[in-house]
């Protein structure tokens, strides 16, 4: 079912019923109203992206492509794997990034149905020694996996578990009709976001663009799915990108496609 929840007919019908009704509602009431109106949407499109879960375990290779902003270009073999779990813990995503020198660097990302998630990072040494963290403080979610522009924010979507969600409007994006949903930080210290806006796909529920927004409102980040292969009667992501527009560094995600001839899909018509 899509998110949207404005799509019912019988909310549909209740909302024809209120708007008839601000001809004699004061305009100071009225603006509260649609106040409101927008973080009870906000809210409620929120939970509804973070519910999405996969709908059976998944493994998925691909490379993470880096270019730093001194010009210096990195590629990383990378593993992406989802573990279905119990009603307290959804699912898991877990990131495996190898380096050529031997380093390795995993990330397991527990999804839990009504808090933040968890982050375990393993850190393993050329060595054999590995190292674990368990960062849990809001500043610690602004660290990038494997030195990459993909933050544990990023990858964990915290920031849709943040209180302060609302849709602020409706726009077209890469040919799909889109709910503007924009998430506010509590704690917005530096090097933290302070805001992510986020279209959000109306008829699936999928992500089709992010903006991230720092401590003094400047854009940061910016994070742009790319095309897709149709799998079947599912489709699957090919590839992601993330643009630190602050430092001129950006990552892209590119995933091992079967069958590239089933590629070309360029919106996001899936629910992930």
């Amino acid at each position: 079912m899509s998110p949207t929840l404005h799509r019912h007919p019988f909310l549909a019908a209740a909302l024809v019923l209120a708007l008839a009704g601000l001809a004699c509602t004061p305009f100071h009431a009225r603006g509260a109203d649609r106040a409101e109106k927008a973080a009870a949407e906000g809210r409620a499109l929120a939970a509804a992206i973070r519910d999405q879960r996969p709908a059976q375990p998944t493994l998925s290779k691909g490379t993470l492509r880096v270019r730093h902003a001194d010009g210096r270009r990195l590629s990383i073999p990378v593993q992406v794997k989802a573990e279905l779990g119990t009603n307290a813990f959804p699912w898991t995503t877990i990131y495996e990034a190898k380096f050529p020198d031997g380093r390795k660097e995993t990330l397991r990302v527990v999804n839990l149905s009504e808090a933040m998630p968890h982050f375990i990072l393993h850190r393993a040494g050329g060595d054999g020694n590995i190292t674990e963290i368990r960062p849990q403080r809001p500043d610690e979610m602004f660290v990038g996996f494997a030195g990459t522009d993909f933050w544990f924010v990023d990858l964990g979507m915290t920031f849709l578990h943040w209180p302060d969600q609302r849709v602020t409007g409706h726009e077209t994006r890469r040919t799909r009709r889109c709910s503007v949903l924009e998430s506010r930080n509590p704690l917005p210290g530096p090097g933290a976001y302070q805001r992510v806006v986020t279209w959000v796909d109306e008829e699936t529920g999928g992500i089709v663009r992010a903006e991230a927004y720092d401590s003094q409102n400047r854009l940061l980040k910016e994070f742009t799915p790319g095309s897709f292969a149709k799998i079947g009667s599912r489709y699957e992501l090919r590839d992601m990108e993330i643009r630190n527009e602050q430092t001129d560094s950006r990552t892209t995600l590119q995933f091992e496609v079967d069958d590239p001839e089933k590629l070309g899909v360029k919106h996001l018509p899936t629910t992930k």
